[in-house]
Parts: structure tokens; sequence; C-alpha cells
């Protein structure tokens, strides 16, 4: 109730003020949005608790999703075992070395590259194993002559 009456005395002030100093068009417009937004706001927090709180959830765990939970095809069973799709999953569906987005459409044109080659210490494991595009692919073996 005590934001009504202070939506109203603001309501008087802006009234007030309107005779003595006349607005424009768009000031009153701005205003009755302002006012309309205050309302809305009030109703639903004050009625509407469980979805205000459902979309502050989903406003404040934005940042949280992962970009292959945003792509509708895209579901890993855990039981294809293939290791492309795999490192997708570890790279959180991005190529290694542009970082651009893997599209699971082509994935048998992405190659698999050792993130340190076995011949400068790096070893043999999932870990050391990332997925690259064809370009990155070729850029990489051509740095590796």
């Amino acid at each position: 109730m005590n934001k009504i009456i202070l939506l109203g005395i603001i309501g008087g002030i802006y009234y007030k003020a309107n005779q003595y100093y006349p607005f424009s068009l768009m000031t009153h417009i701005y205003f009755g949005g302002f006012i309309c937004g205050s309302l809305l706001l009030m109703y639903l927090m004050n009625y509407q608790q469980p979805f205000m709180f459902k979309m502050a959830n989903n406003v404040k765990n934005t940042n949280n999703v992962q970009l292959h939970e945003l792509v509708p095809d895209y579901v890993n069973s855990g039981k294809n075992n293939d290791i492309k799709y795999t490192l997708t999953d570890k790279q959180l569906l991005r190529c290694k070395g542009c970082l651009n987005p893997i599209d699971l459409r082509y994935i048998n044109e992405y190659k698999l590259s050792y993130i340190t080659p076995l011949n400068m210490g790096g070893h043999n494991g999932i870990s050391n194993i990332c997925l690259l595009c064809p370009t990155c692919h070729n850029r990489n073996n051509l740095n590796n002559f």
C-alpha cells in the first residue's frame, strides 16, 4: 500500500510541475510508462511470486548456460563413445584452434590433433587430444614442419 501512495505522491508532484512548467508529449508518455511499469511490477511481486522467482533465477543463471545446451538437435545420450563426440562435449562445441562453433552435421570433417605433440613430450591420452576444424588442422600441420 505504501508503494501505491508513493506513486500517487510522485504523480501529484508531476501534475503540479506540469502546471508551472509544461512538459512535452514524450515526457508524458515516458512518465505514464514509468507509472504503468511500476504498477505492473508491484502486481507481479505481490500476486505472482513464483513467476517472479523463476524469472529472477533464469536471469541469474543466464551466464551459466553452456553453448551445447542451446543447440536443439544436440543430444549426447552417453551411448555413443566416439572420441569426436566426447571431445565436442569437452570443448563445449568449439574448435580448439579458432573457437568457432562445431557444426555437428559435419563432425566427420573435423580432425583430431595433439595439444602437445608426442615428439615434444606430450602424452597419448584424451587430455592431450583436441578437435580442430579443417582450417586449423591444416594450419597446425604446416606449423609443425
